[in-house]
């Protein structure tokens, strides 16, 4: 059985007590990277 990226990024969220993420959905960075 395969771990996928998601898996990993939640296992490493809840052993480091993370409460909160933060992030801009959609088109809404685009800006960003141009």
């Amino acid at each position: 059985m395969k771990i996928t990226g998601a898996e990993i990024i939640v296992k490493s969220l809840l052993e480091e007590d993370v409460e909160k993420i933060f992030g801009y959905p959609g088109g809404a960075v685009i800006p960003l990277y141009d």
